[in-house]
């Protein structure tokens, strides 16, 4: 049986983690919690390796469950690099390093699904701050996302341009760009989906909570049961492959003219769409990569 590894940035599993953990115990895997900070890469006269620190452990394939919450550039180069030696030495990680990359950037989610017939919020992304300012004037509403990010965490409504004016120039203080979406008018919920290789894993509605616009789990939405529509199924399916991703949580919304998808995230929580759907979604996780490890 092959042998795997859970990567995250945290010293002791999170929830998330966990469940993974268990899963890969139910189903007789062997399995190993690594912190990314422990792994080392080398380049040697006599090729290449890695070790988690200095115990050389083996694995057949990881399931890379973040880059780090905010890492600095010389940190976030530094565990890309690593990582693709580790996927130079042969190993299988899921989901793999560059798709990784890509699907955090919310910008180029956007731009990728955008070229390929997907409706997307209308989005500006810029370092001007007075381009931007005149900019969001045609919108009455209007959000700040940060361009990395997960769990709602730093997504901001606006109605009033000059307190979002305000908003930039902090922004512009701590070098970071200035990403703003026209406000889609909807009925409180977005839809989540799991996609895992070319299914739809589960599925849920994110009910917002009545103080807040955000439906993220983290920030007081509640998951409550959702069927998909076949156009919803080929969104979500459709967006994961153009990403390059194994796996991936899809969140899409309802809205005036159609469905829309907003973000992808290849290593989403799973907790709550667990408990709605009754489904065990860290296993199937964990058998997929098995599956890879296999072909």
């Amino acid at each position: 049986m092959p042998t795997i590894g859970i990567v995250h940035e945290a010293r002791t599993p999170p929830r998330s983690s966990r469940r993974l953990l268990e899963a890969a115990k139910k189903l007789n895997i062997p399995v190993h919690y690594i912190p990314i900070k422990y792994i080392v890469g080398k380049i040697l006269d006599n090729g290449m390796d890695f070790s988690i620190g200095i115990k050389e452990l083996k694995v057949d394939g990881i399931l890379l469950r973040g880059l780090g919450f905010s890492p600095s550039l010389e940190q976030f180069l530094s565990r890309i690099s690593i990582l693709k030696l580790i996927e130079h030495c042969g190993i299988r990680i899921m989901n793999n390093v560059d798709s990784l990359i890509l699907s955090r950037n919310k910008f180029m989610t956007l731009l990728i699904a955008k070229s390929r017939g997907i409706n997307v919020p209308e989005t500006i992304l810029s370092e001007n701050i007075a381009y931007t300012y005149k900019f969001i004037e045609h919108w009455s509403k209007y959000i700040y996302k940060p361009i990395i990010g997960s769990r709602g965490f730093g997504s901001t409504l606006f109605k009033d341009k000059d307190i979002a004016f305000q908003a930039m120039k902090t922004l512009e203080v701590f070098n970071q760009p200035l990403m703003f979406q026209k406000f889609i008018e909807n009925p409180g919920r977005d839809i989540r989906i799991m996609v895992i290789g070319d299914d739809i894993a589960a599925s849920m509605y994110r009910i917002a909570s009545l103080s807040s616009w955000k439906t993220n789990i983290a920030q007081g939405g509640v998951g409550k049961p959702y069927k998909p529509v076949e156009e919803v199924r080929e969104i979500a399916i459709k967006i994961s492959k153009m990403l390059g991703l194994d796996y991936a949580g899809v969140d899409i919304l309802e809205s005036p003219r159609g469905y829309v998808l907003l973000e992808v995230n290849g290593s989403a929580d799973f907790e709550e769409l667990t408990r709605v759907s009754g489904i065990n979604i860290a296993e199937k996780i964990v058998q997929y990569l098995i599956d890879l490890i296999k072909c």
